[in-house]
């Protein structure tokens, strides 16, 4: 290998690996290792990790979170988000939801990218805090599940489709 086919090489590697550590938004890589909570994208755009790439809707904005988490925010406060989890033959829905959450109501969501259920929660049902109702919608491919995640009444039932039908893996 000579000295210009390393170059190339590393170059590549650098550019996927930029890619993979931020969010892409109207081709720029925002950086994502930030527990700062910078804004990554402003309403109407379209948000890409390199897993998958979504359209927001409306005000939103996303601020990448801890882990592999994408938070939605709306008027400066915590509305929703994406979680990418593990998802294997051995487990159920049951072990993908949150802790300490109360399931409301769920049912199977058809017309999307990937099988889907959608889950009504009630969050830290234990604390005896009301926290409100969370709708949860978790696309599943092995090894992964995407846990899409909104607060009731934070985006009408359209706007909510519609950021699920715009879910869209990258690979």
């Amino acid at each position: 290998m000579n000295k210009k086919s390393i170059a190339v090489k590393v170059s590549k590697t650098l550019i996927c690996c930029t890619v993979l550590s931020g969010i892409a938004v109207g081709g720029a890589v925002l950086p994502t290792h930030s527990a700062a909570a910078k804004p990554a994208a402003r309403q109407g755009q379209t948000v890409k990790t390199g897993l998958y790439k979504l359209e927001l809707p409306g005000e939103i904005i996303v601020v990448k979170g801890s882990g592999n988490m994408l938070v939605f925010k709306k008027s400066g406060k915590t509305v929703g988000g994406v979680e990418v989890l593990g998802y294997y033959d051995n487990q159920t829905m049951q072990n993908l939801l949150p802790n300490h959450s109360q399931v409301i109501q769920k049912r199977k969501v058809t017309r999307l990218i990937l099988p889907a259920s959608r889950y009504t929660l009630r969050s830290d049902a234990i604390s005896g805090k009301k926290q409100g109702d969370e709708f949860h919608t978790f696309l599943l491919k092995k090894p992964r599940a995407y846990d899409v995640w909104i607060k009731k009444g934070a985006l009408s039932e359209a706007e909510y489709g519609k950021l699920l039908k715009s879910f869209a893996l990258l690979r």
